[in-house]
């Protein structure tokens, strides 16, 4: 992938109190396939930002602020490797004779070149041929570039020499989004032959219409083709998120200093962007989030990042001239967890998790994004002690520092798989897989000349 921007900027002193500048940014992302060509080049991606300061009272003790910005994003270099990098990919079955290496756990009769010498189950089989796709079925022809606004609003106050309050407001909104969606469904709708890849996907903004060439007939000719929104049966792609963060500050006065805030805020949606950290989809630009309209079906709700309350403050005392203690704390409320089920009205997908269970009755209960409860609080004290001193021509620090002081063990990430398959429960659903870091101990040390 390369990347191309340029930008302008400037700032007007409108009047004494207030202060607006202005931007704007232009981006063009070009992806490459296997080959070296280009075969998708989103380009004109024009981002403009706009703030401003003021000075209500014009006597320097309080601000007024705002910002106003269009991010956009690139599309992940998995997905273009994926997508169009010409990956081969073969499966192949033997039979477990029962050893292995008691180190990996792994089965030890395989040959120099990696193959099982046991007996070999059904025939190989091809899921990736290895070549390089065309490029043009790879990507919707009118597809829209990914990105968000962002919007920040704020207030500070100077109580007095040494301290300062603040209040800032924010809001981010997901405007549109890429991904590789498979078009099966329409493809049914339309009664039009399954032509190319397995699922036939496609890189296009979830939930608008889908224009590529394609083998309609099996005939091997290329037609320009439109695949209805309504047909490809996605909802658009949403995220939101929205803060409130009240702050206030002493700033260090050679004896001690201390800043302390705390947050809340939301963040809902359908897509948690290029991860899907709560089923550990971790491999940037590969998820299952719109590989098929079923496992879409609930997900909008609450998202993995989404932390309702955060405490922070952030300390130091200078003990003695050369001496100082720092002190961190955290306190915040866990994170949303899922029951992620393996059925879905239309029928049971080919993979992905799903938002619905199936009752002892073998009927399907949706069971949303994020409603499943919550992890438990963290919290967290860190300390540092820094020493200083001169020796020569150097500046000499020390540093020891102490993380998670209390060693608090609230668990961090759950197990969120609540099905094996429809109707069978997954005794796994709701175990602790992530906790804190426990205690440990830092040293440092550095010099400056």
């Amino acid at each position: 992938m390369e990347s191309k921007a340029f930008y302008i900027e400037d700032t007007w002193d409108i009047t004494d109190t207030l202060t607006i500048s202005a931007g704007l940014r232009n981006e063009t992302f070009s992806n490459y396939n296997g080959e070296g060509d280009v075969f998708i080049e989103i380009d004109d991606q024009w981002a403009p930002r706009l703030s401003f300061s003021w000075d209500p009272f014009g006597d320097g003790e309080s601000r007024l602020f705002g910002n106003w910005g269009r991010y956009f994003m690139p599309i992940a270099s998995n997905t273009n490797v994926r997508l169009s990098g010409g990956e081969l990919g073969i499966q192949r079955y033997f039979i477990f004779d029962g050893d292995y290496d008691p180190v990996t756990v792994a089965p030890s009769n395989v040959g120099t070149d990696g193959i099982p010498l046991s007996e070999e189950i059904g025939s190989t089989q091809i899921t990736s041929s290895g070549e390089v796709p065309d490029s043009a079925q790879l990507s919707d022809r009118d597809l829209e570039p990914m990105y968000q606004d962002e919007i920040i609003f704020g207030y500070e106050k100077v109580l007095n020499s040494d301290w300062t309050v603040g209040l800032k407001a924010t809001y981010r909104d997901l405007k549109s989004h890429i991904d590789d969606v498979s078009i099966d469904h329409a493809v049914d709708a339309l009664g039009y032959e399954h032509t190319g890849d397995a699922h036939g996907y496609v890189l296009a903004n979830p939930g608008n219409d889908i224009t590529i060439p394609y083998d309609r007939y099996g005939t091997g000719e290329l037609e320009m083709t439109t695949f209805p929104a309504e047909l490809l049966a996605y909802p658009e792609a949403k995220r939101k998120y929205k803060e409130l963060e009240v702050s206030t500050k002493r700033g260090f006065d050679g004896v001690w200093g201390i800043s302390a805030s705390y947050t809340w805020s939301e963040s809902k949606g359908n897509t948690e962007g290029y991860v899907k950290s709560d089923n550990a989809q971790d491999d940037a630009g590969i998820t299952q989030d719109f590989d098929f309209p079923e496992l879409m079906d609930g997900a909008d709700g609450f998202l993995p990042n989404d932390r309702t309350h955060k405490f922070k403050i952030y300390g130091n005392y200078q003990i003695m001239e050369s001496l100082l203690l720092g002190g961190n704390l955290l306190w915040q409320s866990g994170r949303p967890i899922n029951s992620f089920g393996a059925g879905h009205p239309n029928g049971t997908p080919s993979y992905g998790d799903t938002y619905y269970l199936t009752d002892s009755d073998g009927n399907l209960i949706k069971a949303e994004r994020g409603s499943s409860g919550r992890t438990s609080w963290v919290k967290q004290i860190d300390l540092s002690l820094v020493y200083t001193t001169r020796i020569g021509l150097a500046d000499l620090e020390l540093r020891a520092e102490i993380f998670n002081l209390l060693d608090a063990d609230a668990e961090t990430e759950v197990y969120e798989f609540a099905e094996l398959s429809p109707g069978i429960a997954d005794p796994n659903w709701g175990i602790n897989q992530v906790y804190q870091t426990p205690r440990y101990l830092r040293f440092g040390a550095s010099a400056r000349f």
